[in-house]
């Protein structure tokens, strides 16, 4: 082989392999925790019905302290949806921007919504040898 050959055999690897990596599917899997929690401000609720990725769940009734962390390959979703009733009867719904909006990456971190009085919060979380650091994203 020469080394003009050898060198556009290289050059066309890289491209290739670079495009393929530019290119990766924003719904493809990643290893992360979605963690749904209750907040104290919220109290008792009722209907309590979310959406992520492929976790779908309705919740009669709940009060705080409660959550729910489920840790899995799956595709971050384009938004995280919920919607709950308070103990004074008003009912409550969010949609979370996810996908896109994330401070740092997902992959082997926490993304993490707290139902609050009238709002809900969204946080990506992840563990360092100083503890839980919590970053809000929305």
């Amino acid at each position: 082989m020469t080394n003009l050959f050898k060198y556009i055999l290289v050059q066309t690897f890289l491209a290739v392999t670079l495009t393929a990596c530019a290119n990766a599917s924003p719904t493809a899997p990643v290893r992360h925790g979605f963690e749904l929690k209750v907040d104290r401000s919220a109290g008792k609720i009722t209907k309590l019905k979310y959406h992520y990725s492929d976790f779908s769940n309705l919740i009669e009734s709940t009060e705080f302290p409660w959550s729910t962390i489920k840790v899995s390959d799956m595709p971050i979703p384009e938004y995280f949806e919920v919607s709950w009733v308070s103990l004074d009867g008003s009912s409550h719904q969010g949609k979370v921007p996810v996908r896109g909006h994330l401070p740092i990456s997902a992959k082997n971190n926490d993304v993490q919504f707290v139902i609050m009085k009238d709002s809900v919060q969204g946080y990506v979380s992840r563990f360092t040898s100083d503890g839980e650091v919590k970053t809000r994203f929305y």
